[in-house]
């Protein structure tokens, strides 16, 4: 990690505006993209997580890793064997290592506000498993302080993403019909207008079954997660390549030059969170 870790915070605001300004990026499947408006953060904390010396972990097995100016987020296991999962976060160095929510629910997806001052995540309450979870909504301060409870519904509320002004947050609300919870397959990649119109399906070449999309920060690639491989391709849906076979959950570091992902283990080769070049070479693993 270099370039990405000194990134100009002001210019990585300005890529992110121009990302949200174009196209937001939506999986056709168990949900539909919502969009809600958040009040300004200045009221009484409701809440807080336990005090007290965070669990040795690391994101060897976590679905999703934000690497930021400010820091690497991510979500793992409390500790070694552990059933839920926590939301972490470090230094760009990988030093500093503390967990920011010390429950016993499940916390994932997690994502840096604007301004890196605040992380947005879902929530599931303990011993749940799967979708119907009432799986909600929460944000909590960098220092694990001043949590914040954001959605109370009876459907999931998944994947959160922070807008560039910090005043919106796009998430994925599960579809429920009849009481049962009904998946397509396979899963379809769609591209809209932030405002929710222009909606049409993204070209993606032979690929037909995507776990989930990422757009590059100057809009004109896309990083995919497909047939357990990391996947990029242009936005006009041409030039699909493999950057990397088993793997998952890639997402672009600031400067656009790179991709994080969890890599799986194999041979010598430990699973765990890993920087790849966006071109395939120089793989280096991230030990946080």
């Amino acid at each position: 990690m270099h370039r990405d870790r000194r990134a100009d915070p002001d210019r990585l605001g300005r890529r992110r505006r121009r990302r949200w300004v174009g196209v937001l990026l939506v999986l056709a499947g168990l949900a539909a993209m919502l969009a809600i408006l958040l009040p300004r953060f200045g009221a009484t904390p409701t809440a807080g997580p336990p005090r007290g010396r965070p669990a040795a972990a690391t994101p060897s097995t976590s679905d999703r890793a934000v690497l930021l100016p400010w820091g690497l987020l991510y979500e793992a296991p409390a500790a070694k064997g552990a059933t839920s999962w926590d939301i972490w976060v470090t230094n760009p160095d990988g030093s500093g290592r503390r967990n920011l929510t010390r429950d016993r629910a499940s916390d994932r997806d997690p994502d840096w506000s604007p301004d890196g001052r605040r992380i947005v995540y879902a929530s599931s309450p303990s011993r749940c498993r799967g979708f119907g979870c009432q799986t909600d909504l929460y944000a909590i301060g960098r220092d694990g302080r001043h949590r914040r409870r954001l959605t109370s519904t009876p459907q999931d509320e998944l994947d959160p993403d922070w807008s560039p002004d910090g005043g919106r947050i796009a998430y994925t609300r599960s579809v429920e019909a009849g009481g049962v919870f009904r998946a397509r397959s396979p899963f379809r990649v769609w591209v809209m207008g932030a405002d929710g119109t222009g909606r049409r399906r993204q070209r993606l070449g032979n690929l037909n079954k995507v776990r989930s999309a990422a757009w590059s920060p100057d809009g004109t690639r896309i990083a995919l997660v497909a047939r357990d491989a990391v996947w990029v391709v242009n936005a006009d849906g041409g030039g699909l390549r493999r950057i990397r076979q088993s793997a998952s959950d890639a997402f672009w570091t600031p400067d656009g030059r790179h991709l994080v992902f969890t890599g799986y283990g194999s041979g010598a080769t430990p699973p765990g969170l890993r920087r790849i070049d966006v071109d395939g070479r120089n793989e280096i693993a991230l030990r946080p």
